[in-house]
């Protein structure tokens, strides 16, 4: 499964350490979690196609999936965000 975005930076204010991820995350029936985040590139005026995945097993039933932004840390940061999806593979 893999998430994608395009991902612009307007502004970031953020504390130190702090990072901005794209995550995606799958439960199984049995509520096993399997997830992975990539970090975003938080430069100001930056774009970037950020993409995270995961490894499904096929013997296993899949019970629910998403996919999201995660800020660690704190701050503001503006940013926009297109072409986001979510692909089961």
């Amino acid at each position: 499964m893999t998430a994608t975005a395009l991902i612009r930076v307007d502004q970031a204010s953020l504390y130190s350490g702090s990072q901005l991820s794209l995550c995606v995350k799958a439960y199984y029936l049995d509520n096993t979690r399997i997830d992975h985040c990539e970090p975003v590139d938080l430069t100001e005026g930056s774009v970037a196609s950020i993409s995270a995945s995961i490894d499904l097993d096929s013997g296993q039933i899949l019970d629910r999936f998403s996919y999201m932004l995660l800020l660690e840390g704190g701050g503001n940061i503006d940013f926009t965000v297109d072409g986001a999806e979510l692909v089961l593979n």
